[in-house]
């Protein structure tokens, strides 16, 4: 699609530095916790006592979740711009083609319209 808007040229990579290091560092606490509330959760006598730190396992499989969801839907959007930067630029290079559909004036109507169906039938 060709807009007015400029977007700036994509990078080569799909990811900048800051973008993977948020991520890692999300992935990396999540995974810290993950193993803290394990650790934690297996010196308890039962479920009740363990609560807490299954809670804590969650959140913490939360943050490794939103750290590659993160990393995802940035490398999709550069996906994106890379491939809208594609189209723009073959649509400026390519020269404009004339397309020229002719349609009949009078076109042949068929049978099922001509009469109804109770007449045909009886033919």
């Amino acid at each position: 699609m060709v807009t007015g808007r400029r977007r700036p040229a994509p990078s080569e990579e799909l990811w900048t530095r800051g973008e993977v290091r948020l991520a890692g560092g999300l992935g990396v606490i999540g995974a810290i916790g993950l193993v803290f509330c394990w650790w934690g959760g297996s010196g308890e006598r039962t479920f009740e006592d363990g609560k807490d730190w299954v809670v804590g396992a969650v959140v913490a499989a939360a943050l490794i979740i939103l750290a590659a969801v993160h990393l995802l839907l940035r490398g999709f959007r550069r996906l994106r711009e890379a491939k809208d930067d594609a189209v723009n630029r073959l649509l400026i290079a390519l020269p404009p083609v004339a397309v020229h559909f002719e349609i009949p004036a009078e076109r042949p109507r068929p049978v099922a319209e001509l009469a109804p169906v109770s007449e045909v039938a009886l033919r």
